[in-house]
């Protein structure tokens, strides 16, 4: 169990490297073993919660969720941002309507006072 090629994380529940595959989170394949026997057989084993793993199998996945976090926080902001500025060229495109249609309004009446005449 204290190989150390053997996948920690695997033993004590899963591997994060399993997670997220093919997406932007993707932690590429796991460089460790993945051993079944040793999943089974560590809950039974006097070094159960003794070695650590389940310590560093929370503070990795602790990390994996600031960052995941961090991420979206970003990519809100992004999207955010973007709407705003979205928002400001349909208010200019609105402004500028308004300004030709004005512009129109006071050509018609014009041709209109003109054609009265």
């Amino acid at each position: 169990m204290e190989d150390p090629d053997i996948c920690k994380y695997y033993i004590v529940g899963f591997c994060p490297h399993d997670m997220f595959v093919n997406t932007k989170a993707d932690l590429g394949a796991c460089p460790k073993v993945h051993d079944d026997n040793l999943r089974l057989e560590y809950p039974k084993s006097d070094k159960f919660e003794k070695l650590g793993f389940e310590r560093e199998f929370l503070k990795f996945l602790s990390r994996l969720d600031e960052d995941n976090q961090r991420r979206i926080r970003k990519n809100l902001e992004k999207l955010k941002a973007n709407e705003e500025n979205g928002q400001k060229k349909e208010d200019l495109r609105k402004l500028r309507d308004e300004q030709e249609i004005a512009r129109l309004d006071t050509e018609i009446k014009a041709h209109m006072a003109e054609a009265e005449k």
